[in-house]
């Protein structure tokens, strides 16, 4: 089963109740396609006065990357909100898998039938298992000491850093293409809106495997 926003959505509402006992504000849940985990809390920190602190846009990243079996995502979803539960609750852990998250997920665990661990990071093998079909921008640039570095972008990104990217990585040569190779899936695409990224992304690159990868790339012409 892929995960999707729908599928979390649904399912944190539904944990919320049995689990939480519906305290949990629904945050803003986004698919993530990062390489190295399937799901994360994040949250915004304003400093106030007296050394208070507030958390604010709450938000929870499931990865929509690797196809799991529906009992683990949920684990994954699950994993989440106990973060969730432990910033909103302004409870001071002794650190990110601390005291209190340990004692709460073996709570749920032992009173729920759940699997929930400390930590779920995606394999080589999960990674080089990802053969879906998907359109992928890619800026291929030569640097001036002779390295390769690309990046994926999506696509409404792609007329902003068409000149811009190159530029940031001072590349002495840049080629833009799409391909709907599966080297790239695993890759996180850069996106930006009107506003120019405040950091450009680059992956170095085995010039062979590159080659190989973009055997049957398009180039693309602005």
């Amino acid at each position: 089963m892929i995960a999707t926003i729908d599928y979390a959505t649904k399912k944190f509402h539904e944990y919320n109740v049995q689990m939480f006992g519906g305290e949990l504000p629904l945050p803003a849940i986004f698919a993530s396609k990062a390489r190295t985990y399937l799901g994360r809390y994040e949250c915004d920190v304003r400093h106030k006065l007296f050394g208070r602190t507030e958390r604010y846009n709450h938000r929870i990243r499931i990865n929509t990357v690797q196809d799991f079996p529906e009992e683990e995502i949920d684990d994954i979803i699950i994993h989440e909100m106990i973060h969730y539960f432990i910033s909103f609750k302004g409870l001071h852990d002794t650190s990110a898998h601390g005291r209190i998250f340990r004692s709460m997920m073996a709570d749920i665990n032992a009173r729920f039938g759940r699997n929930i661990s400390i930590s779920k990071r995606r394999t080589k093998q999960m990674i080089e298992e990802d053969t879906r079909v998907r359109r992928h921008y890619i800026c291929v640039m030569t640097l001036a000491d002779g390295r390769t570095l690309f990046t994926p972008v999506t696509e409404q990104s792609v007329r902003t850093l068409w000149q811009q990217l190159p530029k940031a990585w001072e590349a002495k040569s840049a080629k833009w293409l799409t391909t709907c190779d599966p080297f790239f899936n695993s890759y996180r695409r850069m996106s930006c809106g009107r506003r120019l990224p405040a950091r450009y992304r680059a992956y170095p690159a085995d010039p062979q495997k590159l080659a190989n990868a973009l055997a049957d790339a398009v180039e693309l012409i602005l």
